[in-house]
C-alpha cells in the first residue's frame, strides 16, 4: 500500500494512495469465501459456492467491493504504524477507483491524537477527592429500612380471589391490585425464602453492607466524571470533527437498540415523538462531543504515564469477549477492549490521588 499524508484542520489527516493490482488480486480468493459463506443458495453448501456462480449471483462489483474491504482492514494499520501516525478513532474511507485486475485507489480521512498539554491530573484528582471525601458513606437505618421494604412490596402476593367481574381488567387496576396486596412479614422465614440469610439480623446486615457498597461505588462513579469535567475545563485542544461524527453515529445507534429492545420501530419512534433522525442527530452532537472529550483526555493521562496493557491479558479478554458475541470482528473487539483495559488503569491512577 502506497499513499500520501495530507495535514487537515483540528487534528485530522488524509491518506491518498492506492494497492497495486497484484496485491489487490491477491484477495479475491478471501472475498469469495467470505461471500459465499454468507449466502443461501440451493444446491449449494455455505462457503463452497464456485465463483462464476457467485458472481452471477451477487455481481462482479460485491466481490471487487469485499475485496476492497478486506484489503484495506489489512493493509491500512500496517501503514499507519510503518509512517509513525497516531491515528485514532474509526477512518472514514472513500474509494475513488475499483475495477478487476485494476490497482485500488482510495482516500481515508481520520483523526490522529490532538496535542494535549499537561493535564494536571494528579493536583485535580486529588481536590475532587477532597471534596468528596466530606461525604459520609455511613449507611442510615433509615436507608436499610427502604431498601427492605422495596424488597417487600415486589414481593407482595396478589390474591388471585380479587378479580375482574368482567373480562377486560385493565393495567390500571392490577397495579392497584398489587397497591393493595398485604407485604409479607418481615420474619426469618420470609428473608430465608429470598436468598442465603439466616436471620433478620443477618439479611440486615447483608443489605446495610451491600447500600454501603453501591453508595462507594456511585461516589467513585461521580469522582471519575468530576475529574475529566475539571480536566478538560482547564485543558486546552482540538476536537477532530471525524471523531464527533462517528460518535454522534454510534450514540444513534444506541438509540436504535434501545427502541428495539422495547419492540418499537425506530421510524415509528421517530414519528411519536415528531422528530427526524437529523433533529436526533443534532440532539445527540453535544453529548457525543463529551464522550470524544472524555475518550482524547484518557488517552492524554495514559501517554503522559505511560499506562499499558500486556498484550496477553487483552488477548485474553477478546477471547472472553467473543465467546458471547460470535461474528463479531477480531480488530474492533481488541480495539474495545485494549481501550476498556487502558482506561481503567488511568482511572485507578487517578483514585490514587487521593
Amino acid at each position: 500500500m502506497q499513499g500520501t499524508i495530507k495535514k487537515l484542520e483540528n487534528s485530522e489527516i488524509e491518506i491518498t494512495g492506492e494497492i497495486t493490482a497484484e496485491k489487490f488480486a491477491s484477495y479475491r480468493q478471501k472475498a469469495v469465501k467470505t461471500l459465499s459463506e454468507n449466502i443461501n443458495l440451493d444446491g449449494f453448501r455455505k462457503g463452497h459456492i464456485p465463483e462464476d456462480v457467485l458472481i452471477k449471483e451477487v455481481g462482479e462489483m460485491t466481490i471487487l467491493e469485499e475485496m476492497a474491504e478486506s484489503a484495506l482492514k489489512d493493509l491500512y494499520p500496517k501503514f499507519i504504524i510503518e509512517n509513525k501516525v497516531e491515528a485514532i478513532g474509526r477512518p472514514e474511507i472513500s474509494i475513488t477507483k475499483i475495477a478487476k485486475d485494476n490497482p485500488l485507489e482510495f482516500k481515508i480521512t481520520t483523526a490522529v491524537m490532538p496535542i494535549i498539554s499537561e493535564t494536571d491530573h494528579k493536583n485535580i484528582s486529588k481536590a475532587v477527592w477532597a471534596e468528596l471525601s466530606k461525604e459520609s458513606m455511613d449507611v442510615s437505618d433509615k436507608e436499610v429500612e427502604d431498601v427492605i421494604m422495596e424488597i417487600r412490596k415486589a414481593r407482595a402476593k396478589k390474591p388471585d380471589e380479587h378479580k375482574c367481574e368482567d373480562e377486560k381488567c385493565t393495567e390500571n387496576h392490577a397495579d392497584k391490585k398489587k397497591e393493595d396486596a398485604p407485604l409479607p412479614e418481615l420474619n426469618d422465614e420470609f428473608v430465608k425464602s429470598i436468598g442465603n440469610f439466616t436471620n433478620v439480623e443477618d439479611f440486615k446486615e447483608k443489605i446495610k453492607k451491600n447500600v454501603g457498597i453501591e453508595k462507594e461505588s456511585s461516589r467513585k462513579e461521580k469522582a471519575r466524571g468530576m475529574i475529566l469535567d475539571k480536566i478538560i475545563e482547564k485543558t486546552k485542544f482540538n476536537i477532530p470533527e471525524v471523531l464527533i461524527k462517528g460518535e454522534t453515529n454510534q450514540i444513534i445507534h444506541e438509540l436504535r437498540g434501545k427502541i428495539e429492545q422495547i419492540g418499537l420501530d425506530f421510524d415509528e419512534y421517530l414519528k411519536q415523538t415528531k422528530k427526524t433522525e437529523e433533529d436526533i442527530r443534532k440532539e445527540a452532537k453535544e453529548p457525543a462531543e463529551k464522550r470524544v472529550k472524555y475518550k482524547l483526555i484518557l488517552k492524554a493521562i495514559a501517554k503522559e504515564e505511560n499506562i499499558q496493557v500486556p498484550q496477553e491479558e487483552v488477548m485474553k479478554e477478546v477471547e472472553n469477549l467473543l465467546k458471547y458475541y460470535e461474528g463479531a470482528d477480531m480488530d474492533s473487539a481488541k480495539m474495545y477492549v485494549e481501550d476498556t483495559m487502558i482506561n481503567e488503569k488511568v482511572f485507578e491512577l487517578l483514585e490514587n490521588n487521593k
